[in-house]
């Protein structure tokens, strides 16, 4: 399930470097004219993050990439990631995937707490689950929005906000802290380095009362909450499932 993102050479990309954004009027101008998919709001929330200083959006025509002074852009890409999901099962199906089975519900609903660069996401829509997706990190959401300007997608919402769990309805809550800083010792990528620079995390508690949660888990690491009701497990990772009692 990889193919989340890619990284495209830098000829010819426009500039906007982060801590400037907010700084410069012209250049908040012209980047929000650009990409007017994105709102000044949360461009602005941009500003508040930790070490912003060496990174810069960069725009390629309608794409929105995000890198170091040295790097290669970071974008996502879901045409892409949408044909490497066909192509893997459109053979050999899917209904047996330890992902699939743990999220699996009448309502075919999923909130997907932890969004990420959407590689999650859009492998349950792509399964046919209606997606509502939430990101707390206003950087990846500026990336998910030109995304989804470029290739809409059905069944699939996108808030660009910290979830809270008042927001649930019947749909299942996935939750995904695998690429977040939880201080085990997987290691990301190093392109994913760039997103974790700017993330703020610490888990969520569980609510008793939320009729089923699935935590994804790196194989072998400690459950997040109290034992599972149900586990899942695939090559890697593990599929955590809390049931409401």
């Amino acid at each position: 399930m990889s193919a989340k993102f890619k990284l495209k050479n830098r000829e010819n990309w426009i500039k906007f470097p982060l801590d400037r954004l907010s700084l410069d009027p012209n250049l908040m101008r012209n980047f929000l004219s650009s990409c007017p998919e994105i709102s000044e709001d949360l461009v602005r929330t941009i500003s508040s993050f930790v070490g912003q200083r060496e990174y810069s959006f960069y725009l390629d025509e309608d794409q929105l990439g995000l890198a170091l002074v040295n790097q290669k852009p970071l974008y996502i890409d879901i045409k892409t990631t949408l044909n490497y999901h066909r192509e893997i099962y459109h053979k050999k199906g899917y209904k047996n995937e330890p992902f699939y089975k743990s999220i699996k519900s009448a309502s075919m609903k999923v909130i997907d707490i932890t969004c990420g660069m959407m590689s999650d996401s859009l492998l349950m829509n792509y399964w046919g689950f209606k997606v509502q997706a939430f990101e707390a990190n206003p950087i990846t959401s500026c990336l998910i929005l030109n995304a989804l300007k470029i290739h809409p997608l059905e069944n699939f919402k996108f808030i660009p906000r910290e979830f809270s769990w008042d927001l649930m309805d019947e749909s299942v809550a996935f939750y995904d802290p695998f690429f977040r800083k939880d201080k085990e010792k997987t290691s990301p990528k190093k392109s994913m380095q760039v997103l974790r620079d700017f993330d703020k995390f610490s888990f969520l508690n569980r609510p008793l009362e939320i009729e089923k949660v699935v935590v994804k888990r790196p194989k072998g690491s400690d459950e997040i909450w109290e034992k599972a009701h149900h586990q899942y497990h695939g090559k890697s990772v593990r599929y955590d499932v809390y049931q409401s009692t």
